[in-house]
C-alpha cells in the first residue's frame, strides 16, 4: 500500500463511510469502465478488442490531437495544408447595402473577433479538436456581437433535443468537483427553434449565456466532434518511431573496420602488424603478398528505409486523400498524373471549406439579427440585407487550357446557331456555363434582352455572319489558318 493510502486509512478511514463512496463512483463511471494509455501501454490496434485508443474520452483523444500537432512533423503538416487552402488568403464580406456592410465589417474587425487573424486559428483548432464553442456577447446598446472562446478540453456535454437528436441545443462546460460549469444554448435560426419539443425549450430556457457550437468528424448521433489527426494517431507515431529508429541505426550502417589478414602469422606477428599500421588518410602502408588489408562494413539485413518510411507516409496521406508528392518531395509524379492525384484532395478541401462557410455564415446571419433587434438597420429593407463572402480559390485554373476551350466552342456554337441547329438562348447558356469555369459570371438575362432589341438583333446576325466568313478556309491553306 501506498504511503498516501496508509495515511488516508488511518486518520479519515471513518469519514469516507460507503454512501460517499457510492457518490463517488457514481460520478466517476468512466474511471471504472476505462483505463489511460499509460496504464495500458502500448497495444496493436488488430490485437485487442478493448485497445484503450478507440474506446477513449473525448479528453484523451483532445490531449493526443493537440500533442500529435505540437510534436509530430506529418501530424502538424496535415492540419496545416488543410487550413491553408481552406482559408488561405483569408475571407472577406461582400454586401450591396451599404449599412449591412458597416454592421458585418464592424462584427469582423472587433477587437474580440479580429476575424483577419482568428479566423485561420479556429479553422486550424476544428481541424485539431474537432469542434468549436464560441460564446456569444452581445452589445447591450449596438447589439454588436462579440465572440468569446471555450477550450473544448472543458466542454463536459454537448446536448440535443431529447426528440430530435439532430438539433444541438446547448453545450454545457466543467465545473470543479465534478460538478457542471455554465450551460450555453446554441444559437439556432429563427425557423429552427419553432420545431424544438417543450422538453428541449425547457433546457434552454434556464440557460443564461448562448453560444455558436460546431463540430466535424461526426455523425447525426454523435453530436462531439471528432479530430483530423484521430484516426492516424497511432500511425503517426509509429512512422515517426521508425524515423527515429533509422537514425539511430544509421550511425552503425555509417560505420567500417579494416580487416587485416596475416597468412600464417601468429599472435605476436599479426599484433605487430596492426601496431604499425597506420589509419590516416592519405598514409603508407607498406606490406607483402601475405598481408591483406580492406575496410569492411556491416550488413544488417535490414529493408530499405526509404521504402519503408513511403509505406508509412503513404498509409497515413491515403486516409486524408492527399498527394504523396505533396509532402516532402516529387517522387516520380508528372505534371500530367499530379492533376489527377490532386483531384480527391480538391474534393476534401472544397467539403471542408464549404463546412466552414456555412459556419461563418451561420454566425453572420444572427450578426445581422442582432442588429435589426437593436434598431441598428432602420430603413434597410429585408431583401436588401443580403451579402456575399469571398473565399480564397482551393486551387489555381489553367486559363491557356480553358481560353483554347472556349474559343472552339465559340465557333461551334456560333456554325450551330447559323444552322439553326440550336437556338441562341441556349448557346447564350453554354457560353455562360463554360465561363463560369474560369469564376466569371454571365448575367444570361441581361444578355438575352439586349439581344431583343431589333438593332441589336441585326447587328448580332451581321456579326454571326462576318465571324463565319473569317473562318472560311483561303485558297492552299487549311481552314486553322
Amino acid at each position: 500500500m501506498k504511503i498516501t493510502e496508509r495515511f488516508v486509512a488511518a486518520f479519515f478511514g471513518d469519514v469516507i463511510d460507503a454512501k460517499v463512496k457510492a457518490q463517488v463512483n457514481e460520478r466517476m463511471p468512466a474511471a471504472s469502465a476505462s483505463e489511460s494509455l499509460e496504464e495500458e501501454g502500448y497495444r496493436r490496434l488488430t490485437g485487442d478488442s478493448t485497445r484503450a485508443l478507440p474506446g477513449m474520452s473525448q479528453d484523451r483523444m483532445i490531449q493526443i490531437a493537440y500533442w500529435l500537432w505540437k510534436t509530430n512533423p506529418l501530424g502538424n503538416w496535415i492540419i496545416e495544408i488543410m487550413t491553408s487552402f481552406v482559408v488561405g488568403e483569408g475571407f472577406r464580406i461582400e454586401a450591396d447595402n451599404d449599412t449591412v456592410k458597416e454592421v458585418l465589417n464592424k462584427f469582423w474587425g472587433h477587437p474580440l473577433n479580429n476575424l483577419n487573424i482568428y479566423l485561420e486559428k479556429h479553422v486550424r483548432e476544428l481541424g485539431i479538436y474537432g469542434e468549436q464553442c464560441w460564446p456569444k456577447f452581445v452589445g447591450d446598446y449596438t447589439g454588436t456581437v462579440a465572440l468569446g472562446y471555450v477550450d473544448p478540453a472543458n466542454i463536459k456535454t454537448v446536448v440535443t433535443d431529447p426528440e430530435n437528436c439532430k438539433m444541438i441545443i446547448g453545450v454545457v462546460t466543467r465545473g470543479v468537483n465534478f460538478t457542471d460549469g455554465r450551460k450555453y444554448k446554441t444559437v439556432l435560426h429563427p425557423d429552427a427553434e419553432e420545431f424544438l419539443s417543450p422538453s428541449a425549450r425547457s433546457w434552454r430556457d434556464n440557460c443564461q449565456y448562448a453560444c455558436y457550437f460546431s463540430a466535424i468528424n461526426n455523425v447525426t448521433n454523435d453530436p462531439r466532434g471528432t479530430s483530423d489527426l484521430f484516426v492516424v494517431a497511432d500511425w503517426l507515431d509509429a512512422y515517426e518511431q521508425f524515423l527515429y529508429d533509422y537514425a539511430d541505426k544509421w550511425p552503425l550502417l555509417n560505420t567500417f573496420v579494416w580487416d587485416m589478414l596475416v597468412e600464417g602469422g601468429t599472435p605476436a606477428t599479426i599484433a605487430e602488424q596492426v601496431k604499425t599500421f597506420t589509419k590516416k588518410s592519405g598514409s603508407v602502408f607498406g606490406h607483402n603478398e601475405k598481408v591483406k588489408v580492406e575496410p569492411s562494413t556491416p550488413d544488417l539485413k535490414s529493408i530499405d528505409a526509404a521504402e519503408g518510411a513511403k509505406l508509412f507516409r503513404n498509409h497515413i496521406l491515403g486516409n486524408k486523400s492527399l498527394p504523396e508528392h505533396w509532402y516532402g518531395g516529387g517522387g516520380d509524379v508528372n505534371r500530367a498524373t499530379a492533376v489527377e492525384m490532386g483531384t480527391p484532395t480538391m474534393k476534401i478541401l472544397s467539403s471542408r471549406q464549404k463546412l466552414v462557410i456555412f459556419i461563418v455564415c451561420s454566425v453572420l446571419d444572427d450578426v445581422l439579427r442582432e442588429a435589426d433587434a437593436h434598431g441598428m438597420l432602420k430603413g434597410v429593407a429585408k431583401d436588401a440585407r443580403g451579402y456575399k463572402l469571398i473565399t480564397p480559390e482551393l486551387s489555381s485554373k489553367d486559363i491557356t487550357k480553358f481560353s483554347t476551350a472556349i474559343q472552339a466552342l465559340t465557333t461551334s456554337l456560333v456554325s450551330a446557331e447559323v444552322n439553326n441547329w440550336i437556338d441562341r438562348d441556349s448557346a447564350v447558356k453554354i457560353f455562360a456555363f463554360c465561363l463560369s469555369m474560369i469564376g466569371y459570371e454571365l448575367d444570361v438575362d441581361t444578355i438575352g434582352t439586349a439581344l431583343d432589341d431589333e438593332e441589336m438583333k441585326k447587328a448580332y446576325q451581321d456579326y454571326l455572319q462576318d465571324y463565319l466568313k473569317t473562318r472560311q478556309p483561303k485558297e492552299g491553306k487549311p481552314a486553322d489558318e
